[in-house]
């Protein structure tokens, strides 16, 4: 016959459950952290979505303003004249030939960020002229590009 010897069970002691508690405890926490650090990451890149978007309407809103200026002021769409948006030492290649038909389409480029608009504009109808600009964040078309647009009826 096998003499077994009882283990007594000495007062307060947890057998090893303070470990789980703490690992329990930590993986909570860790799982936590993992998850309002994928939150701040996503609210960053929607903000930068957001000040691209922006730049891209502004470009938009420049390019629509300039050609406006041009036909109100000088009246350069209705025959040929050659016009200037956002020409400066850095960028002396903003100048555009218009005019030269019913419909006139121009590209302008805005340093040193390089945002871009592409502007038309349609005096088909003699009492009525639109001015249809889009602008963009880049110019680079490879990249991701965020466009905004503005339409002008008069």
């Amino acid at each position: 016959m096998f003499l077994t010897k009882k283990r007594k069970k000495r007062k307060g002691q947890k057998a090893g459950f303070t470990l789980l508690y703490s690992l329990i405890i930590t993986s909570i926490i860790l799982v936590i952290n993992a998850g309002i650090f994928s939150i701040i990451i996503k609210e960053t890149q929607f903000a930068g979505l957001g000040r691209e978007s922006q730049f891209a309407y502004y470009a938009a809103e420049s390019g629509a303003e300039c050609a406006f200026y041009w036909d109100a002021k000088q009246s350069s769409f209705d025959s040929p004249h050659t016009i200037t948006c956002n020409q400066d030492s850095n960028n002396p290649s903003n100048s555009f030939a218009v005019g030269n038909s019913s419909i006139s389409t121009f590209t302008i480029t805005f340093l040193p960020k390089s945002y871009c608009t592409e502007v038309k504009v349609n005096k088909s109808n003699p009492v009525k002229t639109v001015i249809e600009s889009r602008g963009y964040n880049t110019c680079d078309t490879s990249a991701n590009r965020i466009e905004r647009g503005v339409r002008i009826e008069y």
